[in-house]
């Protein structure tokens, strides 16, 4: 299994807009601070946020 770091669209489709192997390479691309990344997932890993523009997705690499 591998993370990936996505940022998605604000509406119901939660489209990916940019897709990365870090949150450190997600902030680069995104020109964001990587705390701001780090920290909304983590809310949503203890349900603390109901929303969220980041997500961590694990994938499994053979279907890569």
């Amino acid at each position: 299994m591998k993370p990936l770091y996505m940022e998605v669209t604000r509406d119901k489709y939660e489209l990916p807009l940019a897709v990365a192997d870090s949150p450190y390479e997600l902030a680069r691309m995104r020109r964001v601070d990587v705390t701001s990344i780090l920290k909304a997932i983590r809310g949503l890993k203890m349900g603390k946020r109901r929303k969220s523009i980041y997500r961590l997705v694990w994938v499994d690499e053979r279907e890569a």
